[in-house]
């Protein structure tokens, strides 16, 4: 992706995680501390190099 944003959401909708490049990934922490097992809603927009957008939303389980 030439630009993105991917956020994750937990089941509050506070924002758990944001990124803006490809090179950063989500470890399963929120400020130090691993996350409880439970579903987190992802919301992941961007850019192609081709020029296309994309929107993509979904979610992510944490099991432990």
């Amino acid at each position: 992706l030439k630009e993105m944003d991917w956020r994750i959401y937990n089941e509050w909708g506070n924002e758990i995680f944001h990124a803006i490049t490809q090179g950063e990934g989500w470890d399963g922490k929120y400020q130090g501390k691993y996350q409880p097992a439970a579903r987190y809603v992802y919301t992941l927009a961007g850019t192609t190099y081709s020029g296309d957008q994309i929107d993509i939303k979904g979610n992510v389980t944490i099991i432990r």
